[in-house]
Protein backbone atom coordinates (compact mmCIF):
# COMPACT_ATOMS: atom_id res chain seq x y z
CA UNK A 1 0.00 0.00 0.00
CA UNK A 2 2.96 2.48 0.62
CA UNK A 3 4.23 2.52 -2.95
CA UNK A 4 0.50 2.67 -3.86
CA UNK A 5 -0.40 5.22 -1.80
CA UNK A 6 3.15 7.59 -1.99
CA UNK A 7 2.23 7.37 -6.41
CA UNK A 8 -1.18 8.43 -5.86
CA UNK A 9 -0.38 11.24 -4.13
CA UNK A 10 2.61 12.52 -6.27
CA UNK A 11 0.30 11.67 -9.40
CA UNK A 12 -2.47 14.38 -7.36
CA UNK A 13 0.08 16.71 -6.64
CA UNK A 14 1.15 16.78 -10.69
CA UNK A 15 -2.30 16.83 -11.72
CA UNK A 16 -3.16 20.03 -9.16
CA UNK A 17 0.48 21.71 -9.49
CA UNK A 18 0.20 21.75 -5.42
CA UNK A 19 3.31 21.86 -3.32
CA UNK A 20 3.30 19.68 -0.20
CA UNK A 21 2.40 22.15 2.02
CA UNK A 22 -0.91 23.12 -0.06
CA UNK A 23 -1.39 19.52 -0.60
CA UNK A 24 -1.28 18.51 3.47
CA UNK A 25 -3.63 21.51 3.99
CA UNK A 26 -6.65 20.33 1.20
CA UNK A 27 -5.86 17.06 2.72
CA UNK A 28 -5.83 18.31 6.06
CA UNK A 29 -2.90 17.05 7.42
CA UNK A 30 0.49 18.24 8.23
CA UNK A 31 3.08 18.80 6.12
CA UNK A 32 5.98 16.42 7.36
CA UNK A 33 2.94 13.92 7.61
CA UNK A 34 2.31 14.54 3.73
CA UNK A 35 6.16 14.27 3.28
CA UNK A 36 6.22 10.56 4.96
CA UNK A 37 3.63 9.10 2.84
CA UNK A 38 5.66 10.14 -0.38
CA UNK A 39 8.66 8.84 0.76
CA UNK A 40 7.10 5.80 1.71
CA UNK A 41 8.58 6.23 5.40
CA UNK A 42 5.24 5.49 7.67
CA UNK A 43 5.19 2.72 10.07
CA UNK A 44 1.66 2.52 10.67
CA UNK A 45 -1.93 3.01 9.73
CA UNK A 46 -2.99 6.10 11.41
CA UNK A 47 -5.89 8.18 10.84
CA UNK A 48 -3.73 10.94 8.79
CA UNK A 49 -2.40 8.27 6.42
CA UNK A 50 -6.11 6.94 6.30
CA UNK A 51 -7.81 9.95 5.46
CA UNK A 52 -5.28 10.80 2.93
CA UNK A 53 -5.36 6.82 1.55
CA UNK A 54 -9.27 7.72 1.55
CA UNK A 55 -9.78 10.95 -0.36
CA UNK A 56 -7.10 9.42 -2.97
CA UNK A 57 -8.92 6.16 -3.11
CA UNK A 58 -6.21 3.82 -2.42
CA UNK A 59 -6.99 0.60 -1.00
CA UNK A 60 -5.07 -1.50 1.66
CA UNK A 61 -3.31 -4.30 -0.36
CA UNK A 62 -3.55 -7.22 1.95
CA UNK A 63 -6.84 -8.49 2.32
CA UNK A 64 -6.17 -9.78 6.50
CA UNK A 65 -8.36 -13.45 4.90
CA UNK A 66 -5.73 -14.11 2.72
CA UNK A 67 -2.63 -13.22 4.46
CA UNK A 68 -0.74 -16.34 5.14
CA UNK A 69 1.23 -15.03 8.16
CA UNK A 70 -1.83 -13.35 9.80
CA UNK A 71 -4.03 -17.25 9.27
CA UNK A 72 -0.63 -18.93 10.73
CA UNK A 73 -0.83 -16.81 13.80
CA UNK A 74 -4.09 -17.57 14.59
CA UNK A 75 -4.06 -21.63 13.71
CA UNK A 76 -0.82 -21.60 15.95
CA UNK A 77 -2.60 -19.02 18.82
CA UNK A 78 -6.09 -20.87 19.08
CA UNK A 79 -6.88 -24.37 20.56
CA UNK A 80 -9.99 -24.64 18.52
CA UNK A 81 -12.53 -23.90 21.21
CA UNK A 82 -14.95 -21.43 21.63
CA UNK A 83 -14.14 -19.77 24.70
CA UNK A 84 -10.88 -19.62 23.45
CA UNK A 85 -12.32 -17.75 20.00
CA UNK A 86 -14.11 -15.27 21.70
CA UNK A 87 -10.77 -14.16 23.96
CA UNK A 88 -8.29 -14.42 20.47
CA UNK A 89 -10.98 -12.51 18.84
CA UNK A 90 -11.42 -9.46 21.64
CA UNK A 91 -7.48 -9.50 22.08
CA UNK A 92 -7.40 -8.76 18.21
CA UNK A 93 -9.88 -5.94 18.66
CA UNK A 94 -8.36 -4.20 21.60
CA UNK A 95 -4.79 -4.41 19.40
CA UNK A 96 -6.36 -2.59 16.57
CA UNK A 97 -7.63 -0.37 19.06
CA UNK A 98 -4.21 0.36 21.19
CA UNK A 99 -2.74 1.02 17.16
CA UNK A 100 -5.13 3.88 16.60
CA UNK A 101 -4.97 5.14 19.84
CA UNK A 102 -1.13 5.19 19.73
CA UNK A 103 -2.02 7.03 16.00
CA UNK A 104 2.05 6.59 14.64
CA UNK A 105 2.18 8.07 11.18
Amino acid sequence: MKQQLAQALIQYMNQHQLSQQDAAQSFGVSQPVLSRIKNGSWIRQSQNIKRVAEKLDVQRTVDPSNSILLMSALKEAWDGEEESEKLLADAIKSLGKLAQKRNFT
